[in-house]
């Protein structure tokens, strides 16, 4: 998947998903869709998703894994859908993740005045990352 960092090279991604059902959590940048278009896999599970925003290839990002999550449903701080995945029995450690990243997106927003642009953030602790983190929408 070619990954380019030029305004030329933005694009709308519309992503499909194909998932053994070992992996029920899938996730990208965006939600998914209800207007279903592709075939079913025997199999596999199906994820559609709606189109991104014009972005860089680079930003987007999937999850297939079986890791869990806590969102900010109970408690919102930030005003958009925010969740935090993790390994299974690890919810409890990722509490400060989630207040914490509901704090500085708040922040974020209000410094550069600038509304964040997904209906949704998805955070996800990987556990042994050699590049320690990654800047995916």
């Amino acid at each position: 998947f070619p990954c380019y960092d030029e305004p030329k090279y933005k694009a709308v991604f519309r992503m499909t998903v194909y998932a053994p059902p070992a992996y029920p959590t899938v996730r990208t940048n965006m939600p998914l869709r209800t207007d279903l278009s592709k075939p079913v896999l025997q199999g596999f599970n199906k994820y559609e998703f709606q189109d991104t925003l014009v972005q860089s290839s680079y930003l987007l990002a999937f999850l297939v894994s079986n890791f869990e999550y806590i969102s900010n449903e109970e408690n919102a701080i930030f005003n958009t859908t925010f969740r935090v995945y993790s390994r299974p029995g690890t919810q409890n450690t990722a509490a400060f993740a989630l207040d914490f990243g509901q704090k500085n997106m708040v922040a974020l927003e209000q410094y550069t005045d600038f509304k964040y642009a997904l209906p949704k953030l998805d955070k996800v602790a990987v556990p042994d990352f050699a590049a320690g983190a990654m800047e995916n929408w």
